[in-house]
């Protein structure tokens, strides 16, 4: 998606435009862990080389979500220890945007620690 358009459809969504969070990877916090920070970034190059528009670290509704990709509408949480209960509470994280934005879960224990093996399992996981 060109640029111009991202902007456009993130106002028509009423969500703000940071450029600082987009097609690029930001870290959460110091706390986050190798892994996670090494899955977040290897969804958001793939959806990068697929020339999708991405915003990591980005603040809908109530929540902050590892990577938010316009073009399909779709949120993509990493987690490290996910429960039966988190997608739930991740949606109920997007008050106002529910009808609009879906959630997928990708849990780290799902993906190898080889950079290239996990590169196949990300391909697998997010088409």
């Amino acid at each position: 998606m060109r640029l111009q358009d991202a902007k456009l459809l993130m106002r028509s969504l009423g969500l703000p435009f940071n450029a600082v969070r987009y097609n690029c990877v930001n870290t959460h916090n110091k706390s986050e862990t190798v892994k996670h920070f090494f899955l977040k970034a290897l969804v958001a190059r793939y959806f990068f080389s697929m020339g999708e528009s991405v915003f990591t670290e980005y603040p809908i509704g109530h929540g902050v979500f590892d990577v938010f990709n316009l073009d399909r509408m779709t949120c993509y949480e990493i987690e490290t220890a996910p429960s039966s209960t988190i997608y739930q509470e991740k949606r109920n994280l997007l008050q106002g945007f529910r009808d609009h934005i879906e959630i997928i879960i990708l849990p780290t224990k799902d993906f190898s620690n080889n950079l290239d093996e996990a590169i196949q399992q990300i391909k697998a996981k997010v088409n």
